[in-house]
């Protein structure tokens, strides 16, 4: 396993604080057809996997299956495959 400095640990508590508020805080009030993740959201996603950032792109992942929210499950699990994070 990897170990991850304290300050990184703490840099991806805040984001995700900060990203979960803003999904929160949005909502979802789409009436049918394409994505239903925040643009943010979106936004970490890719960064993440840009940056091949396999254990925080697992964390995003938990956190969101901890939510129940399906849509940004998905594209977390597209992104783990894209960075290699399986293999």
């Amino acid at each position: 396993m990897m170990r991850q400095s304290p300050g990184a640990a703490v840099r991806i508590a805040l984001l995700s604080v900060a990203v979960l508020a803003t999904a929160a805080a949005c909502g979802s009030d789409s009436g049918g057809g394409g994505s239903d993740i925040d643009p943010k959201v979106q936004e970490m996603i890719d960064t993440l996997e840009t940056n091949r950032d396999c254990e925080s792109l697992q964390f995003q992942f938990d956190r969101y299956d901890d939510l129940g929210d399906a849509d940004t499950m998905e594209a977390i699990d597209a992104a783990l495959s894209d960075a290699g994070c399986y293999g």
